[in-house]
């Protein structure tokens, strides 16, 4: 379609009365794309309102790995100590303690 001066001035009238993109193009007789098209052209917002950006909360990303699993007994003294995951096997004195030392 071309743009005429009167094309875009009717564009612009009915973008102001908030009428939706497709039924200014029925008004104009042209593409719903074209409407689009010509209104970013000109710079003109057709109703558009971004969505506003979720706040994200402070939880670090990789809370779910560490995520408790529940009491075990450790492989070695066999003291009980709570699990973060499922390989856990040694209470956290054993897994610092030298393997070369013993009990």
């Amino acid at each position: 379609m071309i743009w005429t001066s009167s094309n875009v001035d009717r564009i612009i009238e009915l973008s102001n009365t908030k009428l939706s993109s497709t039924k200014i193009a029925i008004e104009l007789g042209t593409t719903k794309n074209a409407v689009i098209g010509k209104l970013n052209r000109i710079k003109i917002k057709n109703g558009y309102v971004p969505k506003p950006m979720q706040v994200r909360n402070n939880r670090r990303l990789s809370v779910g790995y560490f995520k408790e699993h529940g009491k075990k007994s450790c492989s070695l003294c066999q003291k009980m100590f709570m699990s973060y995951s499922k390989y856990d096997r040694f209470c956290y004195d054993c897994k610092r303690r030298s393997p070369y030392v013993d009990c």
